[in-house]
C-alpha cells in the first residue's frame, strides 16, 4: 500500500547526538557500562575542567549496556539513524521492526537504520541495544514545512537583547522575573560568552506566542548543569497542533561536554494561519534558551 502523500513540502534536518530531540535511556551521559557516554573525537576526559569543557571534534553517544535505547519523536515522512556498531541492536519505527543495516549503505556507511516513504504524521523511532558497543552520532529527519508549492524561510528570534547594557530579556518571552534572567554564560571559556535566557528554578515556565509560522526550533546550549524540560504547543485553531509531539515528553540537554547552538526542541507541520502559544517548563537544575528559529512558508519566485 502506497504511503499517504504529505500535504506539506518536505525538508530534511540534521540532528547531532547532542540535540535533546534524541532522547537516551537510561541516561544520556554517564559510564559506558551503565548508561550512554558522550565523547568527542578531539577531547579527552582527562582534560575536562570547569574552565575547559567545550567538546572538540565529532560527538557521539556510545554504550555497551544491554537494554539501553534511544528514542526520536517527529512529524514527517523519513528517518535515518547515524552511528557505528560493533555490537547487535534492534530498531523500530512506530512499533514495527526495521532492518538494521550498519555500514551497508554504499552512499552513507554511517546509517544504522532508516525508513523512508512513511505516511505523513507523527512517528517514533527507537534503537535498542542487545549486546556489544553501539555508537550514535545523530539522526536525519524529513519533516513537513508549509504547503507543497512553497519554500521555507527562517527568521531568528533572540531571547536576549544584547543592544542594551546590561543585556535584557526580549519582551516576547513571558516568565516570572524572579525565575528567568538574561545571562551571559561561559565567559570563562569564550571571549564574548553566550547570551541566553536562563532559569535555575524547578517548575519555572516561559511562554511566547508565534504567528505566520509553519515550524520552529528552540536553540540553546548543552552542558553538565542542565536537566529535563517539557514543551507544550497550543492553538485555538482546530487541528493546528495535529503534527506536534506529545507535550508530556521530557527532553534533556545535559552533557558533560558543552556545545553551543544545539536544537533542543522542534515543531513542524504547523498552520501558518494559526496563532500558537508555546510554554516551556523547567524540570531540572538549569535550562537556557538563546534562539527561537521560526520557519515561514513563502511562494516560489515566479519566472520572469
Amino acid at each position: 500500500m502506497a504511503a499517504a502523500l504529505s500535504p506539506y513540502g518536505p525538508a530534511t534536518f540534521v540532528l547531532t547526538d547532542q540535540s535533546a530531540i534524541l532522547r537516551f535511556f537510561p541516561h544520556r551521559d554517564g559510564l559506558i557500562t551503565d548508561n550512554w557516554n558522550l565523547t568527542y573525537s578531539d577531547s579527552d576526559f582527562a582534560d575536562w575542567s570547569y574552565d575547559h569543557n567545550f567538546g572538540s571534534g565529532t560527538s557521539s553517544h556510545r554504550t555497551v549496556l544491554e537494554g539501553a535505547y534511544v528514542v526520536v519523536d517527529w512529524a514527517g515522512t523519513a528517518f535515518w539513524m547515524h552511528g557505528e556498531s560493533a555490537g547487535v541492536f534492534e530498531a523500530f519505527i512506530d512499533g514495527e521492526a526495521v532492518p538494521a543495516s550498519p555500514g551497508n549503505d554504499p552512499l552513507d556507511p554511517n546509517v544504522l537504520f532508516n525508513k523512508t516513504d512513511l505516511p505523513y504524521g507523527l512517528h517514533t523511532a527507537i534503537l535498542n541495544v542487545i549486546e556489544g558497543e553501539v555508537s550514535i552520532t545523530g539522526a536525519y529527519i524529513t519533516v513537513g514545512l508549509g504547503p507543497t508549492e512553497t519554500i521555507p524561510e527562517v527568521r531568528n528570534i533572540y531571547a536576549v537583547n544584547n543592544s542594551t547594557s546590561p543585556p535584557t530579556v526580549n519582551p516576547l518571552f513571558v516568565g516570572d522575573a524572579a525565575d528567568w534572567s538574561a545571562t551571559t554564560l561561559y565567559t570563562n571559556q569564550t571571549a564574548d560568552g553566550y547570551s541566553c535566557l536562563t532559569t535555575s528554578t524547578y517548575g519555572a515556565t516561559l511562554k511566547f506566542t508565534l504567528n505566520e509560522t509553519v515550524g520552529f526550533m528552540l536553540i540553546g546550549s548543552d552542558d553538565w548543569t542542565q536537566g529535563l524540560f517539557t514543551v507544550a504547543v497550543s492553538s485555538d485553531t482546530p487541528g493546528a497542533t495535529s503534527s506536534v509531539t506529545d507535550n508530556t515528553i521530557q527532553y534533556s540537554p545535559r552533557a558533560l561536554w558543552s556545545q553551543l547552538n544545539v536544537p533542543k526542541y522542534m515543531a513542524t507541520g504547523l498552520d501558518r494561519n494559526a496563532t500558537y502559544t508555546v510554554e516551556i517548563t523547567n524540570l531540572g537544575a538549569n535550562f537556557n534558551l538563546a534562539i527561537v528559529a521560526v520557519y515561514d512558508a513563502v511562494s516560489f519566485p515566479k519566472p520572469r
